[in-house]
């Protein structure tokens, strides 16, 4: 696992050295082990090295030395991630007559760019955003894995366009104007991270998942085009209504332990996330079955001093049921406390989902005995296993069959029910649930998950900053993007959102600030593509039963796990913030939203916030999602911009 970073002009300047080696610099904790760069006419690129295969050679930049010698012109790549196919695919180039010296799959992917052009992307089963400059007609291929697993950030700069795996690189580049997109802060506040291809900051954007970009150093127009997207059958067909629920359980057992056992091809140490949980625990559960003799997976776990947050105690039976080597360390919540606002400014953008914390605690846990960990990131966003989904199936004849006044008394009732401060309360869940009835499918969902709705995200806004939001309503946004997607099922446009924004935003770029971060690479073998085909192909029955969420993964672990493992409803991987922000985080909240700095600021108006503050210490509001979003943004503004905004 690596960070890349690089600039392209369309000119023939040579670039500053000094520069690029800044923007490498920063990228250090995502790549320890070693550091290169390429300079040419035009173009620079960097990279940073976090050494997994081939130890000892594949070092980046890569350039084809035949092609050099045969044309005078270079074809270099950065790029980050794993290619878990590569093997198949370097026989397949050495079949085509490419010489292949190393045993990395960087190499393939050069030569693969060689044999295919940029339809290499669609060969290659991995997680992964490169950059290939091709000085032969001068261009830039870009592109990132189908799921959005590694990150890859955009900028443009006068007469050159900059990219990186992390904002902080391309803001240690001195052209960089860091100047915030209003229409993204609001997004921030709806969302709790701010979608792709959006970014924080107006001149910078992402490159979404599964797309690519050619880009001519002529012009440096970067146009996205998709080279891959989730695909389903037509509601009804005869090829969903043949498949039982035995049977997907069936086909989900050889492709989840195929997609693990790829993922387990490392030259150095390497893991498993154990949190107890359903997805985390079949793949415990399946890679036992197929290790070798005598090898004990090593899995990791963290606890917590609060019972109503720790898991640590399932994740045990977990590892006793299967005889892993189990690793667990608890945590007080002093520990806690003392590194959130160090964490929370690790994500480059505002990042408002508090569950970063403990990530960051497991990753730096198992940092200390491995450098590659397995998770069971995807589970939920494929196979329904949100309490949302339950909600859906509540919710959507609520919305159907009764109108706005019994929405509009429903959240009246909802509100005064006594407010409670614990993890995923009943009150938080029927308040939350309340909020979003009424409105369109995909909408009410993001209400669900986030901190604020559009209208109240715009009020909070300082007018003059609202006056220049665009027309886009943020849950407009969303129906559009889903509605442009092949699927046609309600539940499977549920999947579509939840893929392309919860997962792609929140729960993937968590995992890799918080991993990286550390040094520790990452692998999801629920987001191989084969494990993603069957999730579209099968009846959304089969993921949803009735109220019975990720009812196919269920199915599997009645036959794979421990009863009570397989029988256990989702527990969010979380904090008590409730209780902190009227305690030990009391303080942090009142410097960073005290009224005079957001004045002084200009971003949001202090009255709405006041009254936020005062109603959550009072107890009348459970408010810990709204005031942990806006404390979020102010220790990234105060970490990455300094308070003093241009």
């Amino acid at each position: 696992m690596c960070g890349i970073c690089g600039v392209i002009y369309s000119d023939l300047r040579t670039p500053d050295v000094a520069v690029l080696e800044r923007m490498v610099q920063t990228l250090r904790p995502r790549g320890p082990d070693a550091a290169g760069t390429f300079v040419a006419p035009g173009v620079a690129l960097g990279h940073r090295r976090l050494r997994v295969l081939d130890l000892a050679g594949a070092h980046q930049p890569m350039v084809a030395q035949d092609v050099r010698e045969a044309g005078g012109s270079d074809v270099c790549l950065v790029y980050n991630g794993e290619i878990y196919n590569y093997l198949e695919l370097g026989r397949e180039l050495r079949r085509l007559g490419h010489p292949l010296s190393l045993r990395s799959d960087t190499e393939v992917l050069l030569r693969g760019y060689l044999q295919w052009g940029a339809d290499v992307v669609r060969r290659c089963n991995g997680m992964f955003a490169f950059a290939l400059w091709d000085g032969r007609d001068r261009t830039l291929l870009l592109a990132r894995d189908r799921m959005g697993q590694k990150p890859l950030y955009l900028a443009r700069i006068p007469s050159g366009l900059l990219f990186a795996s992390e904002l902080k690189a391309m803001a240690a580049h001195p052209e960089l104007e860091a100047r915030l997109d209003p229409d993204s802060v609001r997004r921030y506040l709806v969302h709790e991270y701010v979608p792709d291809p959006h970014c924080i900051f107006a001149s910078a954007s992402k490159l979404p998942p599964a797309h690519l970009a050619v880009v001519r150093a002529a012009d440096l127009e970067v146009r996205p085009r998709a080279y891959w997207d989730l695909s389903f059958p037509e509601p009804g067909s005869a090829r969903r209504r043949r498949m039982t629920l035995g049977d997907a359980a069936s086909e989900l057992r050889l492709r989840l332990r195929r997609a693990a056992r790829i993922r387990m091809v490392s030259d150095v140490p390497l893991g498993v996330f154990l949190s107890g949980g359903i997805d985390s625990s079949l793949l415990v559960g399946l890679l036992s079955e197929t290790a070798p003799e005598g090898e004990r997976l090593q899995s990791f776990a963290v606890g917590f001093d609060d019972p109503t947050f720790d898991e640590s105690g399932h994740a045990a039976q977990v590892a006793s049921a299967f005889s892993t080597e189990h690793h667990c360390r608890l945590f007080d919540m002093e520990a806690l406390q003392s590194v959130l606002p160090r964490v929370v400014t690790q994500v480059d953008e505002p990042f408002g989902d508090a569950s970063v914390l403990p990530t960051h605690l497991l990753s730096a846990f198992a940092r200390e005995r491995v450098t590659v960990a397995l998770s069971g990131d995807g589970g939920d966003e494929l196979f329904a296993g949100y309490p949302t989904f339950q909600a859906e199936r509540l919710g959507r004849p609520l919305t159907r069959h009764l109108g706005p006044g019994w929405h509009n008394l429903l959240r009246r009732v909802a509100g005064l029910l006594p407010v409670s401060t614990d993890n995923i309360s009943l009150d938080f869940k029927i308040k939350q649930f309340a909020r979003g009835v009424g409105l369109p499918v995909e909408g009410r969902h993001q209400v669900w998950l986030g901190s604020f709705t559009p209208d109240e995200a715009r009020a909070l806004l300082r007018p003059e900053l609202a006056a220049r939001l665009g027309p886009v309503d943020p849950l407009d946004e969303i129906s559009r993007r889903v509605a442009a997607t092949p699927a046609v099922d309600p539940w499977d446009r549920l999947m579509v959102y939840y893929c392309r924004y919860y997962l792609a935003g929140d729960i993937l770029v968590k995992v890799d600030r918080a991993s990286m971060a550390v040094g520790l690479e990452t692998r999801a073998p629920f987001l191989d593509p084969e494990v993603v085909d069957l999730a579209c192909r099968m009846d959304p029955r089969l993921r949803l039963r009735g109220l019975e969420t990720k009812a196919v993964c269920r199915e599997l672990a009645r036959d794979l796990l421990p009863p009570a493992i397989a029988r256990r409803a989702k527990k969010g991987f979380g904090i008590p913030l409730a209780r902190w922000i009227k305690g030990p985080l009391k303080g942090l909240m009142s410097r960073l939203l005290a009224p005079e700095r957001l004045r002084r600021e200009g971003i949001f108006r202090p009255e709405p916030v006041r009254a936020l503050v005062r109603a959550h210490l009072a107890g009348r509001l459970d408010a810990r999602k709204p005031l942990w979003t806006l404390m979020a943004f102010q220790l990234w503004l105060e970490e990455h911009v300094g308070g003093a905004l241009p």
